[in-house]
């Protein structure tokens, strides 16, 4: 979730695995397979390719406004017994202005993770 410019894609294609990518908007020379935000309605066509049992989310909630939004599609799109390895910055300069909202720390995303399951 929140690609980018998709830095672990030839490391998880590697070890076998399959990797798909989602983020706000096409970049020129990545494959993006599907196009939204995570904190709204997700596109059909990527909770038809689900259940995952591994989400990726590195370095992209700090860019969500609504979290409450967001881990329910998280929580929708991963399957039973699945894992989400999530990652932000905490202290980190302000970037992608004016899209950069928050410094969470591990307290609030516990909290937020257990309420969405």
């Amino acid at each position: 979730m929140g690609c980018g410019l998709q830095p672990y894609r030839k490391e998880i294609e590697k070890n076998n695995f399959r990797y798909l990518s989602f983020d706000v908007m096409k970049k020129d020379g990545l494959d993006i397979t599907f196009i939204g935000l995570i904190d709204q309605t997700l596109p059909d066509s990527l909770i038809s390719h689900g259940p995952f049992s591994l989400i990726l989310v590195s370095e992209v909630m700090e860019h969500v406004l609504n979290w409450n939004q967001a881990f329910e599609n998280l929580a929708r799109l991963l399957t039973p017994g699945g894992q989400i390895f999530l990652t932000v910055p905490f202290v980190f300069p302000l970037h992608e202005e004016p899209y950069d909202y928050w410094r969470p720390t591990c307290h609030a995303f516990e909290l937020i993770a257990k309420k969405h399951n």
